[in-house]
């Protein structure tokens, strides 16, 4: 019997883990059936821990994350008059800050909406402006797959405001696994956002949790609906917004950070090297690596050749004849392969 060809293989073991999640339910639901009769008759209770909410939609949630974060918000320092002060300015803040970005989002996505609509028109147009026969019609197809690439990727001179997240097209499949945990680690800052603004206000917080759906993670926080329909206006708002508010206040610090040359130190302290290699966005359909290496993967050696760029390294000033930067190495080194 063969095997499964390497593309069907996370296809498979997608799969597979949610059957066996959905398995491990099913035969948790026939041990206790007492308890799953009543979470049927009483489908809105509050349930804590592992929940099975549909097929490919499993939720963990617990009460005591909750009661931490509402103790840690109205704690003796919290309530101090300068502290409690600045803690509300910060909340405060959140309200206008997502006000403003609202409409600034608006007109990006517009925008972003407009360069997307148009790179796919004007490759299904020029795919479709002929009628070539059906054996030249694949590697068309296949040329204005990339030409759709290099597009979305704003090439060309195009630059996207927005590019859009395919993965094994703009995002390489390796790294798939750090966006979903990148997407994770911004809902868990999101909700916690939500959490203690509603804890400053004196909402109850009833239970928070985190969830995956098909392959996509998340976070939530339960709140008591009727204490905050009953907060004041300002205290609603700054429990709505400081979800995206601690969002951007996130990504400002990250950005900061980045920017001030500490994490390459670290790195560099730590024997981590630093490398920047190239990305194929195109293989031409006679190449033995053309359905072998999806686009956008990263090629960082050719042979003995490193494409990393060589003034980054501790030889500064030295080159081997192959080049400073990445894709001058990698052509170089390409040209030598071909000579050879």
């Amino acid at each position: 019997m063969d095997a499964a060809p390497p593309a069907l293989l996370p296809v498979v073991a997608f799969a597979g883990a949610w059957a066996a999640v959905n398995l491990a339910f099913a035969l948790a639901r026939r041990a206790r059936p007492a308890v799953a009769a009543a979470a049927a008759e009483t489908p809105d209770a509050e349930t804590q821990g592992a929940e099975l909410v549909s097929p490919l939609h499993l939720r963990i949630s617990t009460g005591a994350c909750g009661d931490a974060i509402a103790a840690a918000a109205q704690c003796r320092l919290a309530r101090a008059g300068p502290c409690a002060r600045a803690v509300d300015a910060f909340y405060g803040l959140g309200v206008y800050a997502s006000a403003g970005s609202m409409a600034v989002c608006v007109g990006v996505l517009a925008v972003a909406a407009a360069q997307i609509a148009a790179a796919l028109g004007g490759c299904v147009a020029q795919l479709f402006a002929t009628q070539p026969p059906a054996d030249v019609l694949r590697p068309m197809a296949d040329a204005h797959s990339a030409q759709l690439t290099r597009r979305l990727l704003g090439g060309g001179g195009r630059q996207q405001v927005l590019r859009p997240i395919i993965p094994g097209v703009t995002l390489p499949m390796s790294h798939v696994w750090y966006y979903l945990l990148s997407l994770a680690l911004c809902a868990v800052v999101h909700e916690l956002g939500h959490a203690v603004a509603a804890a400053r206000a004196g909402v109850g917080i009833r239970r928070v949790g985190v969830f995956i759906m098909g392959i996509y993670p998340g976070a939530f926080v339960e709140l008591a609906r009727a204490q905050l329909e009953s907060a004041p206006v300002a205290a609603q708002l700054r429990v709505a917004c400081a979800g995206i508010w601690h969002n951007a206040v996130a990504a400002l610090a990250a950005w900061a950070l980045l920017r001030s040359g500490a994490v390459g130190w670290a790195m560099r302290s730590t024997a981590w090297a630093a490398t920047d290699g190239v990305a194929v966005v195109d293989i031409a359909r006679t190449s033995p690596l053309h359905g072998r290496m999806p686009l956008l993967s990263t090629v960082y050696r050719i042979d003995d050749v490193a494409l990393q760029a060589a003034n980054q390294t501790a030889w500064a000033n030295v080159t081997d004849g192959f080049g400073a930067t990445p894709i001058e190495r990698w052509t170089s080194a390409l040209t030598a392969t071909r000579a050879n």
